[in-house]
């Protein structure tokens, strides 16, 4: 539900932009390590450093800095801004 509402306020957005705004996505996959203490919790890994945590995918637009999806086999989270 709340990723739903997010996506849509981010499309009303950029129904305001200017043409050139869609020139270029430059869209950026990565991966980071968000450390726990729970080993046991579901969805929770090691890493190759000997540390517990989860292991989100962020997808990010480059030109703007925007985060477009947090995503994790465990949980799914949106939000607007890393940068």
């Amino acid at each position: 539900m709340l990723c739903e509402a997010i996506d849509e306020a981010r499309l009303n957005v950029w129904a305001r932009q200017p043409a050139g705004f869609f020139d270029r996505a430059t869209l950026d996959f990565d991966g980071t390590l968000v450390p726990t203490r729970g080993e046991k919790k579901q969805g929770v890994d090691i890493s190759y450093d000997g540390t517990w945590g989860y292991h989100p995918l962020i997808c990010t637009r480059v030109e703007s800095g925007l985060s477009i999806r947090v995503s994790s086999p465990c949980y799914t989270a949106c939000i607007f801004r890393t940068a």
